[in-house]
């Protein structure tokens, strides 16, 4: 845990994510971040927004008490950094069937925006889908936040013509 990857072999028009890191923060908050091509000259380089991400999530460790794992986004507007949480809670079951619950979170600099309606957008609903599929992949919790899907898998769209 804790290696940033850089994306930049993998970009494309259809989505614009930068890079991710794993990240454990202790006390169970755990899981992986992604940053978005989008305001990434307000909160970049990588390893300046792996540090954002930390301090983001562990200034806000009272919203993820109850979290089995983490994935987060972050992008940037005008003067503002933003990270979009996606808190997966109460998995029961088989791990590759499981049903969990997840809240999700915005972080405006730092601070929760209780109000806020938008979730996130497009390129981070599709790599939230992305890792729930991989979900499936794998044998369990632990092995799913030891092992990040692999970058092709984010970034290829079944969809486009080639």
């Amino acid at each position: 845990m804790g290696k940033i990857e850089c994306f930049d072999n993998f970009r494309n028009d259809a989505m614009d994510i930068v890079g991710r890191v794993s990240f454990d923060l202790g006390d169970g908050l755990r899981g992986r971040g992604y940053f978005h091509d989008y305001g990434f000259d307000k909160y970049g380089p990588l390893d300046v927004a792996e540090e954002l991400l930390k301090e983001f999530l562990g200034r806000n460790r009272d919203l993820f008490l109850n979290a089995e794992y983490v994935l987060a986004v972050m992008w940037g507007k005008e003067n503002s950094t933003f990270l979009d949480c996606f808190m997966h809670s109460e998995i029961e079951g088989d791990w590759r069937t499981h049903q969990d619950k997840v809240s999700s979170f915005i972080l405006e600099d730092g601070v929760y925006l209780p109000n806020m309606k938008v979730i996130s957008c497009r390129h981070a609903m599709r790599v939230m889908g992305r890792e729930a599929d991989y979900v499936e992949s794998v044998g369990s919790l632990q092995e799913y936040l030891e092992k990040a899907p692999a970058a092709k898998i984010l970034f290829d769209n079944p969809f486009l013509k080639k």
